[in-house]
């Protein structure tokens, strides 16, 4: 620490006593000693006055120094005070930043894990199958595959949700990384959750067709079971298979008139009514049809 300077001593020495030397010729001793007293007492006054002027000038200069010197230390410890503040603050946010960057990497981790065993899961899956058995086995591993990947969007979005924390506390920072990252892995569900809904279509398109192949197929067999019926009559009675024809178009026949005869009945009754003629175009049209019923 610079201490205060003090006044020299130098500078309160008084006259210091001097030896005479002895008269000359032709000249008193008092006055030899008179004259010399006064010379000497001069020297001694204008060495007294340099002496301290000299002094003050450079007790002057230690005070200006000193004070400087004070100013200058006071500045350098606040400045220092500031920077050391603005070192810990950044130190602290660089901590918080390296946490939150360890947590954003173990979800990520976590999530690419958990994608790709879905994907791997979802690629060996075997197409569908082509009877009802095996149908219902895949019908069942689908539900229960797409309900597991629908659990897991609530993941997904908390992944986002910390991605966007980031984005807005590291504003000023590079943040482009992370902003793939969770794209990405964005991308890689949505791509999941489609080609889980796309594979369930699937399997329900071929259970639709496998169940109107049923139907066909129960149709066809009742058929052919009237036609080996019918052919075995026909084996055992010639006759029968004719008979039976010429009664079936017998009914279609007896179906189509009676169909007739209610047409012309109806167009009768709208072409009188209450026994006046109702002459229309309309009517006109109706009545080549009425005569030829």
């Amino acid at each position: 620490m610079l201490e205060k300077p003090t006044r020299s001593p130098a500078s309160l020495r008084g006259y210091e006593a001097t030896t005479l030397a002895p008269p000359g010729p032709g000249r008193s001793a008092g006055g030899i000693y008179f004259d010399e007293v006064g010379k000497r007492c001069t020297n001694a006054s204008a060495n007294k006055t340099q002496s301290t002027v000299g002094t003050n000038f450079i007790y002057s200069l230690q005070i200006h120094l000193w004070i400087f010197l004070s100013i200058s230390m006071s500045a350098l410890r606040e400045h220092w005070a500031e920077a050391n503040a603005r070192v810990l603050q950044r130190k602290a946010q660089l901590d918080a930043m390296l946490g939150d960057s360890q947590r954003y990497e173990a979800r990520r981790r976590d999530a690419d894990a958990w994608l790709t065993r879905m994907e791997a899961r979802l690629a060996a899956m075997a197409p569908p199958g082509h009877t009802a058995d095996v149908l219902d086995m895949q019908l069942r591993d689908q539900k229960s595959f797409h309900a597991e990947v629908h659990q897991y969007k609530h993941q997904i979005e908390l992944f986002g949700q910390l991605t966007q924390r980031l984005i807005a506390v590291y504003r000023n920072d590079d943040t482009s990384r992370v902003k793939r990252a969770t794209e990405a892995i964005n991308h890689r569900y949505t791509d999941l959750n489609n080609s889980i809904v796309a594979r369930g279509k699937a399997l329900h398109s071929a259970v639709s067709s496998l169940q109107n192949f049923d139907r066909s197929l129960e149709k066809f067999v009742g058929w052919l079971s009237e036609a080996e019926s019918l052919l075995d009559a026909a084996e055992r009675d010639p006759h029968l298979l004719k008979n039976e024809a010429e009664d079936k178009l017998e009914r279609e026949r007896g179906t189509k008139s009676r169909g007739k005869s209610d047409a012309f009945t109806r167009i009768k009754k709208y072409w009188r009514r209450d026994n006046k003629p109702l002459l229309s175009l309309h009517n006109l049209r109706l009545y080549p049809l009425a005569m030829n019923l």
